[in-house]
């Protein structure tokens, strides 16, 4: 008997934080909750949903413009890749029309300066020859004055005639008398 008392017993109690279903909610919860729920959810689509609607199309117009502003960025890049491929070819032609000048000026430079140094060479051959046809002796100084070492060899030449050494005292007068 004593487990019939006890099934007795288990069935008059009641435990409230247990529910009819395990599923399922309370009768009373599903009157008030379906109602409450459904009238939140309107209000958040009604106010709410025309701010996200117009968040997303934002979104939507930002990213188109992101796109947009790339392929122009990327069509501006690949011009500027063709005028720079270009411009290196102009460069290359530019480099070979300098270097050709710069040749053709380094030849005039050449011809010119050996014409001058054969005109050069001549005249002083020219020259030389005319100072070898000259007398012995002669100045080639205004006036047929020796210059200042000729008088200076002169003093010493003519102490060496008198048959006296040349004295380092004596210096040559400007009219190219010795004095002493």
């Amino acid at each position: 008997m004593n487990l019939a008392v006890m099934f007795a017993a288990a069935a008059e109690e009641h435990d409230s934080t247990q529910t009819h279903h395990w599923l399922l909610p309370e009768d009373y919860e599903m009157y008030w909750g379906i109602p409450a729920s459904i009238l939140i959810f309107a209000l958040l689509i009604w106010k709410a949903g025309p701010v996200i609607k117009k968040g997303f199309n934002d979104r939507t117009a930002r990213v188109q413009a992101q796109l947009d502003d790339a392929a122009n960025d990327l069509s501006a890049a690949e011009a500027e890749a063709a005028e720079i491929r270009r411009a290196l070819g102009d460069v290359e032609a530019e480099r070979a029309r300098m270097l050709t000048d710069a040749d053709a000026q380094a030849e005039a430079l050449l011809r010119d300066g050996r014409a001058w140094l054969d005109t050069e060479v001549a005249d002083l051959e020219a020259r030389a020859t005319a100072d070898v046809g000259r007398r012995p002796g002669a100045a080639d100084f205004p006036g047929d004055r020796p210059p200042l070492g000729g008088r200076r060899r002169a003093c010493g030449q003519r102490a060496a005639d008198r048959g006296s050494p040349p004295r380092p005292d004596r210096v040559v007068h400007p009219e190219g008398r010795c004095r002493a």
